[in-house]
């Protein structure tokens, strides 16, 4: 068989060799056929050379079948010509043996036996037999078995056979597609691209670099495939896999991933997405990639490839800028500015997410520290004891706390504050005993007995008479709760074990059910003690964070000195609201004296739009005033939010002030945004008043419609509803390339071009479609409202004279805008009304919806027309391919010397460059 294939690639040997303008070179190549052993076929030759007619006669359709390059058969010899059609001839009648038979070879695949040796054997003959022994295997479903092998071997685990098999399916593939008709059928073959792409992951360096000419080769080959690779390689995510090759240093692997980003962006019509995706691969730092590897000195053909994605890059940035787009280096500024600010946004996301979470955290705490002190006892009574979350504030916790319990954890959480002492005089006895080491705090006291009204009363005192302490908490691991006192029945629910994590852990703040309240509800049914999770992930997830421990400073004796609580502020009021007021004040970073002070003297030079607005939601209510006023302690010991309201109780009028600074701020831009409005509608309403190419436009919607509708109950009609025009893209035509909205903006070029002007009249209609004419009377009602008020303020017999002198001005400034405000938006109802009942629109139509529907119609016309335009041009480029194509086919002989070999021609083109020229050269004539 070896001799056999040795023969066969002799003959298409000789017809290469001829591939020479020098007719001695063909005779040369002829005398070398000689000396191989050809001499029965050549003396037959020499014996009787028939004439010009009859050799191509028999030459022309074997040619056909070898798969010969038109300009290989233009310069071969008549004498060369003869001896092809002699030694293929001596070569059917020896190639007849069975095993080297299409349907030989195709049983051997299906036997699945030796699998490599079985598609080397294959991928030979596939190579060297003519086009009709392809078309036999093929006729017999041998690219069937070929797919077969490749699809179960990519679906391997990949060990270093499979691999080797999978390689030599990828060439296997490439023989095939070499002949027009395998092509189609790789084509219908829908996994081919993707295995080809995938096996790049698996394959040694050389086979990746064949399956990269063969990827190259059929993007240019075929559009369709071009396309399908494209759709691969970002279906998934291949571009980095490819960048990753430019880190090797073999020359052949780097210029075949280069040829292949060539074809891949060369094979692009559209000159938008070759920049794109060529950027894509600027982005992944392509250019420095290529930088280095010129000035390694490359082989030539990777030189080639370097300069054609260079040439390509800056032609089509350039034709881009041309265009419309922006220069080349306007992109590169663009791109590193783009970079920059992406880097730069992830950090401030990631550094804002970060706060975001602290500050839930801190909000949490605080709201839970104010509720304690808010609920603290102002009697010098005891406070309650601390519980596991939070230690109870206290307004007169001055005195230092006792030392803890060895060995326990008095507040439940490290580093907790301690709770306060009882004050002096308390009635409580004896002080509690502390928990038993490692407790924490102990289960709450047991629910009332039945009959019992108010509050829990304190637990019961132990034996020996009352005021003596409660009886301490059972040890870790006890059940059953505190013991109900003797004698007494037993009630409630026991204390429910703590799952008790390995760290302190974030808060959930949630809303507990009372203990005796548990009973007939769904929590009742409830073990979450059977809940299995991992734990340590858990407390890796929510765990707080270790604080930076500062050790207390040491006494001359070696002792630590005495924690120095700091003193609580009072607060009179409502915690949430201080607690706002406070984040307000920080926020407006200024001394209540100060803000005071610019009110007061109606500075708005001092105080600006944003803290007006902070300070005007903590204006003090009648209740807030009555509080701050009835309290007599000393000021210094309020809180902020406290000290700033009552700081600015002293200022007569201290709301009405702030509210008319404000108002006189924002007053410019409220009033120019009114008038912005007004005028964007009344445009909106001019310009469809009986607006007669508007109404020639309808009427040919109507002519249109009413004959689609002829045989139907929706035919004869008198006039639609405005909505009706947007759905005109909904009727398609019978080939679905075409909607009635491109058939009428069609219609509208040729016949009624002068109609054309309305999309640029009607752009307000796009503009007023966004507004609503309730909102913007609303509006300048509100700036109305807002200057009454003040003009009334100023005209009230006990008028502050300071507010008068400041104020004044500007509302005989203001008076003239509102009044002409008012007019003209007093105006745009009735206008609005006019136009609905002119077009037969229902009066109830919300204005955004009228002008939001004819916004629709224009730009869907102007849509239309685009695309219109668009198909004529890709019609007239079509139109232009297929007359090229035409006059390729006129140039092939017989029309049948390209069916072998194309994506051979094709890999060669690519490394020499010219066929990416004649590509370049043809996306420039388009």
């Amino acid at each position: 068989m070896a001799d056999k294939d040795k023969h066969h690639k002799d003959l298409k040997k000789s017809a290469a060799e001829a591939d020479t303008s020098s007719p001695n070179k063909g005779s040369e190549a002829y005398n070398q056929m000689r000396k191989r052993g050809d001499s029965i076929t050549t003396d037959k030759a020499q014996a009787g050379l028939p004439d010009e007619k009859t050799i191509n006669d028999e030459f022309v359709p074997l040619a056909a079948r070898m798969g010969l390059k038109e300009d290989q058969i233009a310069k071969m010899t008549l004498l060369q010509k003869w001896t092809t059609v002699l030694q293929f001839q001596e070569k059917q009648s020896d190639s007849t043996t069975l095993e080297n038979k299409p349907a030989e070879v195709v049983k051997e695949l299906e036997k699945g036996k030796n699998k490599i040796k079985t598609l080397v054997r294959v991928r030979t003959l596939l190579t060297t037999e003519t086009v009709d022994w392809c078309s036999e295997f093929i006729k017999l479903k041998g690219h069937q078995r070929l797919f077969d092998i490749f699809v179960a071997t990519s679906e391997k685990k990949a060990g270093d056979k499979e691999k080797e098999l999978l390689a030599e399916c990828c060439r296997c593939m490439k023989a095939l597609m070499n002949t027009s008709e395998g092509f189609q059928k790789a084509l219908e073959f829908e996994p081919s691209v993707r295995l080809l792409i995938q096996s790049l992951e698996l394959i040694n360096i050389v086979s990746q670099a064949q399956v990269l000419y063969l990827l190259a080769a059929i993007c240019v080959v075929s559009p369709e495939a071009h396309n399908r690779v494209l759709i691969e390689m970002r279906r998934t995510n291949q571009y980095p896999t490819l960048m990753d090759n430019f880190k090797l240093k073999d020359a052949e692997i780097l210029t075949a991933t280069l040829t292949f980003m060539n074809a891949l962006t060369g094979s692009l019509r559209d000159t938008e997405t070759r920049v794109t995706l060529r950027n894509e691969f600027v982005r992944m730092n392509i250019k420095d990639y290529l930088r280095k590897l010129v000035d390694q000195s490359p082989k030539e053909e990777l030189l080639v490839q370097i300069k054609i994605f260079e040439d390509g890059l800056e032609s089509d940035r350039g034709n881009f800028a041309a265009g419309g787009g922006i220069s080349s280096e306007e992109w590169e500024k663009h791109q590193s500015a783009h970079d920059e600010l992406k880097a730069k946004y992830e950090k401030l996301q990631t550094q804002f997410h970060s706060l975001e979470f602290e500050k839930t955290n801190l909000e949490q705490e605080v709201s839970r520290l104010k509720t304690a002190l808010a609920n603290a006892p102002k009697g010098g009574s005891a406070a309650p004891a601390a519980t596991s979350q939070t230690a109870t504030a206290h307004v007169d916790a001055g005195a230092p706390a006792p030392p803890p319990p060895p060995g326990g954890e008095s507040t439940g959480d490290a580093g907790g504050p301690p709770p306060p002492p009882p004050p002096p005089g308390g009635d409580s006895g004896a002080p509690p005993p502390p928990p038993p080491p490692g407790g924490d705090g102990g289960p709450p006291p047991p629910p009332p007995p039945p009959g019992g009204d108010g509050g829990p009363p304190p637990p019961p005192p132990p034996p020996g008479g009352p005021g003596g302490p409660p009886p301490p908490p059972p040890p870790p691991g006890a059940k059953g709760g505190v013991p109900p006192p003797p004698g007494a029945a037993k009630v409630g629910r026991p204390a429910k074990p703590k799952r008790k994590p390995n760290r302190k852990m974030k808060g959930f703040v949630w809303n507990k059910i009372a203990d005796n309240k548990i009973d007939n509800t769904v929590w009742e049914k409830t073990d979450d003690m059977k809940v299995h999770f991992d734990t340590r992930e858990f407390e890796e997830l929510f765990g707080e964070r270790e604080k930076e421990v500062i050790e207390a400073p040491v006494s001359p004796r070696g002792e630590a000195a005495p924690k120095v609580e700091k003193k609580q502020k009072i607060t009179l009021l409502d915690p949430k609201r201080s607690n706002n007021c406070n984040i307000m004040l920080r926020g407006v970073k200024m001394a209540p004296a100060d803000i005071k002070k610019a009110v007061a003297s109606f500075d708005d030079s001092v105080l600006k739009e944003d803290q007006l607005r902070a300070i005007k939601d903590f204006v003090p209510t009648p209740e807030e005033a009555q509080i701050l006023k009835d309290y007599s302690g000393d000021k210094n010991e309020l809180a902020p939010a406290e000290q700033f309201m009552l700081e600015v109780l002293s200022v007569p009028g201290f709301g009405v002030k702030i509210s008319a600074m404000l108002f006189r701020i924002q007053f410019s831009e409220k009033s120019d945004i009114a008038k912005t409005e007004i005028n964007l509608l009344s445009k909106a309403i001019d310009a469809l008043k009986a607006n007669k190419k508007f109404q020639d436009l309808l009427e040919i919607v109507l002519a249109f419609g009413n004959y689609l509708n002829g045989q139907s109950n929706r035919g004869g009609c008198w006039g639609v509803r405005l909505n009706s025009l947007p759905k005109m893209f909904e009727v398609k035509s019978a080939d679905g390339k075409l909607t009635l909205m491109h058939y009428f903006v069609d219609f509208i070029e040729k016949k009624h071009k002068e109609l054309l002007s309305l999309l640029e009249d009607l752009k307000a209609a796009e503009e007023a479609s966004r507004l609503n004419i309730r909102e913007t009377t609303s509006k300048v009602n509100e700036l109305k409202t807002g200057f009454n008020t003040i003009d009334a303020q100023l005209n009230a017999p006990d008028a502050d004279p300071k507010f008068k002198a400041a104020m004044q001005p500007f509302v005989d400034k203001a008076r003239e805008t509102i009044q002409a405000l008012d007019s003209r938006v007093s105006k745009l109802e009735p206008g609005f009304k006019e136009i609905l009942n002119y077009y037969g629109e229902p009066t109830s139509t919300e204005t955004e919806d009228f002008f939001g529907t004819i916004a629709a119609f224009v730009g869907g016309m102007s849509r239309a027309r685009a695309e219109n335009a668009k198909r004529i041009e890709l019609a007239a480029k079509e139109e232009k391919a297929r007359a090229l194509q035409a006059e390729l086919k006129a140039k092939a002989v017989g029309g049948a010397m390209k069916k072998k070999g194309h994506i051979d021609d094709a890999i060669e083109g690519m490394k020499s460059g010219k066929l990416f020229q004649r590509m370049s050269v043809r996306i420039a004539d388009k």
